[in-house]
């Protein structure tokens, strides 16, 4: 069975490891990476896990050929959708995982979704919280004492809000079981340059708000003294959770997390040998489906967007944010 991964960097080289580790079947990995110095990466880091599987590394797509189970596109946003549309040309791909930021723009979803049109190909965005053992967990610990959550609240220093604030949008969809429907920027503060080139950067805070008046805050300030932690209130209880390693308290007194919990938070390494073998098995993976991910990024994009306009009088078809 074949599988490709389109990019070997950082979190590339750990998706090519987490293939490594699949077990339950052959496989062939096709890697696409023009740089030398992240192929020397992969490569070493390809060397700490013990595998029968052949690994081919390639310049560009045109080095792939045939039928691929699983395609993971672990490229920066800006040529994405240029990527994407390549591979969907040159190979058949059953199931295409994308990293987030997936586009800048709205309109480049529309063009993913025109080339998707005459092809079986199934996509997902890889936001893993939604296969962190503990969230699903205190999911199913909402739904069994029927908690309603009514706000989330995400704070800590420099966490890079446009790099990852879609990570959190996503959990707390997959909290709540709700979509996002608006995303208010009345609060941010401040644009900078991202420590990617090319990307910038916001401080402040975000409101997202979601269906049946339930809200998130991405609160991201400047500073380093102060861990990032998640505040998930219900009408009779809250957590409290650092995902860092203390774990999770919660003030509700039937909970498995009434005393700090230390908690484990996967490596995506491992995330991506049950998504792999979740998928080769013919089961659905548990990450987001491009849809939703659409409707996540949509408010998020034409907000941070807005903000731009007013504070600096840029207007960007395309938001450099990845």
């Amino acid at each position: 069975m074949k599988i490709g991964v389109i990019g070997a960097g950082q979190i590339g080289s750990r998706h090519i490891q987490g293939a490594l580790k699949v077990r339950e079947h052959d496989l062939e990995i096709d890697v696409v990476e023009p740089n030398q110095d992240a192929t020397i990466l992969s490569k070493k880091r390809n060397e700490e896990i013990e595998s029968e599987h052949t690994v081919n590394y390639h310049q560009n797509i045109q080095g792939l050929e045939g039928k691929y189970e699983v395609v993971i596109v672990s490229t920066n946003s800006t040529n994405r959708l240029e990527i994407t549309t390549d591979l969907l040309q040159k190979v058949d791909v059953k199931v295409l995982i994308l990293e987030k930021v997936v586009f800048q723009s709205i309109e480049e979803f529309t063009s993913l979704e025109e080339n998707l049109k005459d092809k079986n190909t199934l996509v997902y965005v890889n936001h893993p919280r939604r296969m962190y053992g503990y969230y699903q967990d205190l999911k199913n610990e909402l739904k069994q004492s029927k908690q309603t959550i009514s706000h989330i609240h995400v704070l800590g220093n420099d966490w890079g809000l446009a790099c990852n604030g879609l990570h959190f949008i996503d959990l707390a969809s997959f909290l709540m079981d709700k979509n996002p429907i608006s995303v208010s920027n009345n609060h941010l503060e401040d644009i900078s340059p991202s420590k990617r080139i090319g990307y910038i950067e916001f401080t402040g805070h975000l409101w997202v708000y979601f269906e049946q008046r339930s809200t998130l805050l991405l609160s991201s300030l400047i500073g380093n003294n102060r861990s990032t932690s998640i505040e998930i209130i219900c009408a009779d209880h809250k957590y409290h959770i650092e995902e860092g390693g203390r774990g999770i308290i919660s003030l509700f007194k039937n909970s498995k997390w009434i005393s700090d919990t230390p908690i484990t938070t996967p490596f995506q390494s491992e995330l991506t040998t049950h998504l792999i073998e979740d998928i080769l098995n013919n089961k659905a993976p548990k990450i987001t489906p491009l849809q939703l991910s659409k409707t996540c990024h949509q408010s998020f994009i034409e907000s941070l967007k807005n903000f731009t306009f007013k504070h600096s009088g840029e207007d960007y078809k395309r938001l450099p944010i990845t």
